[in-house]
């Protein structure tokens, strides 16, 4: 599963730079901070938020979409979590944002050198996963299986991300939350309308992904359940103001354009998540395993 998500970041790595080069080498830039305990710690906030509300930022929308109705007290709580630390004063833990262009742009020499290392990458990937498909399977079938493939998941993901950085920019729904947490406070305009239109278009993928699937059931939560996700999106979002960002947004935008602060924050996500796990071991809570063998995951 962690390879999958350093896959998905060297695919849109990769197709960052092929827009930076079609596109007269305009180098790309991200929302960043300087290196200090602040992205780390708030990495930490981040993953123990995304555990004790058992899903992180990718993990929240498709359970929503799968008709988890829990998780939009998880939103909720983000958004006003957002708009309390936007409309507070200066915090001890704020940090200056600034955008910041990928350090693998500085240099076209380096660039033209990683392109052609990430493209050769790629290729074998796609020559690997054409490959290895199964030859008695039509590719309608393919497409709308059950479960994809770890590898071709990642591609899938990266290359949609990589187009949608290029063209769009920040696109990642925890900062259209954030944005509209600070439309309501009167401290930024209101959120793009593309933003917008993005995170539907993602939640109505979802949907009918798990309408295709025959997976989509409606739950709704009794009031432990709307606590517990209320407490980790509340989490969520002061660890997304301390990265700044959730991990999708440094997963698929901050690691690709090697920004030093998100591997920091990345760890630190890693760590949190860790942690409550570790708690919830100790006091005998069930865990769920997870078993990624064979390059797709399965829930036991």
């Amino acid at each position: 599963m962690l390879a999958s998500f350093a896959r998905a970041a060297l695919w849109v790595m990769a197709i960052d730079l092929l827009f930076y080069w079609l596109h007269g080498a305009p180098a790309l830039s991200a929302p960043a901070v300087e290196l200090s305990l602040i992205p780390f710690i708030g990495g930490i906030v981040f993953g123990m938020g995304a555990a004790v509300n058992k899903g992180c930022a990718f993990a929240t929308l498709n359970r929503l979409g799968s008709g988890d109705l829990a998780m939009l007290a998880t939103l909720l709580a983000f958004v006003a979590g957002s708009l309390l630390l936007a409309i507070s004063p200066a915090l001890p833990f704020e940090n200056a944002v600034a955008q910041k262009t990928s350090i693998a742009m500085e240099r076209q020499d380096v660039t033209l050198v990683l392109t052609l290392l990430l493209w050769g990458w790629c290729l074998w990937q796609l020559f690997r996963l054409w490959r290895s498909r199964p030859t008695q399977v039509r590719l309608p079938k393919l497409v709308l299986r059950e479960r994809y493939r770890l590898t071709f998941a990642a591609a899938l993901i990266g290359i949609s991300s990589g187009i949608l950085f290029a063209l769009h920019g920040d696109w990642f729904y925890t900062s259209t939350l954030k944005s509209v947490a600070g439309n309501m406070a009167g401290l930024s305009s209101t959120p793009h309308l593309l933003s917008i239109l993005v995170f539907a278009a993602i939640l109505g993928g979802i949907f009918l992904s798990a309408w295709q699937r025959h997976a989509f059931k409606l739950s709704l939560p009794g009031p432990l359940v709307l606590l517990r996700h209320t407490a980790g999106g509340a989490m969520m979002a002061l660890g997304a103001y301390m990265i700044p960002g959730g991990n999708d947004a440094i997963i698929l935008q901050s690691l690709p354009l090697l920004l030093p602060h998100a591997a920091l924050a990345f760890a630190g996500i890693l760590l949190g998540i860790f942690l409550v796990i570790l708690a919830m071991k100790l006091f005998r809570q069930e865990i769920k395993p997870l078993d990624c063998s064979g390059d797709i995951c399965w829930e036991d």
